[in-house]
């Protein structure tokens, strides 16, 4: 044998010997003698966290504000299903200006319809959305009585108006021409305005 390949059977012989490390000698590892120890005991008083305080609902008109007095930002929400009720309009006990504020996080957070414009000077949010409406019936006297209406969904613009009224203020929904609107979208728009403010 060569001395080459006894150099190289040396080495080989080394590096298995380097490998198998302790254990090829009958020592464990720290891993292989750590004892379990007792387990963790929690106090009585540290069970349940606390839950004081955790729901209060802040009053009506006395949102979060930054430093300069406007609202701050709120994470938003996954919005619910929104299911028209029978109102086109509710009362709110707050200023119109305070009204106007809660109005538009309330819309912002239901998504109930796409906000297109806002204006506090005239206390108004313009919003885009669709309505179901009745499609013209031109069926004859028993299909009517036996089959249902035809409705279908069309693209509208409503106006949510915020009016001060009385200690309080009133929110109306209104069309384009000012006229009030009671419509499904409209009364949509108050069922997402009455689950958000009540």
């Amino acid at each position: 044998m060569s001395i080459r390949t006894t150099f190289r059977v040396v080495l080989l012989a080394t590096v298995v010997l380097a490998a198998g490390g302790c254990s090829f000698f009958g020592k464990k590892s720290s891993y292989e003698q750590a004892q379990a120890s007792r387990p963790l005991e929690v106090p009585p008083d540290l069970d349940t966290p606390s839950t004081g305080g955790s729901l209060s609902i802040p009053e009506g008109g006395t949102g979060a504000t930054s430093d300069d007095g406007s609202l701050a930002a709120v994470p938003s929400e996954a919005p619910a299903e929104i299911v028209a009720g029978e109102d086109s309009s509710m009362s709110l006990a707050d200023s119109p200006a305070g009204a106007w504020r809660r109005v538009g996080m309330a819309l912002e957070r239901s998504q109930v319809g796409e906000i297109t414009a806002r204006d506090e000077s005239t206390a108004t949010f313009t919003l885009n959305g669709t309505s179901r409406v009745t499609a013209q019936d031109d069926r004859g006297f028993f299909k009517k009585l036996f089959t249902s209406e035809k409705s279908e969904s069309a693209e509208v613009t409503r106006i949510v108006r915020i009016r001060a009224d009385g200690d309080g203020s009133r929110v109306t929904v209104e069309d384009e021409g000012g006229q009030a609107a009671g419509d499904e979208f409209a009364r949509r728009i108050i069922s997402a305005l009455k689950q958000r403010l009540g």
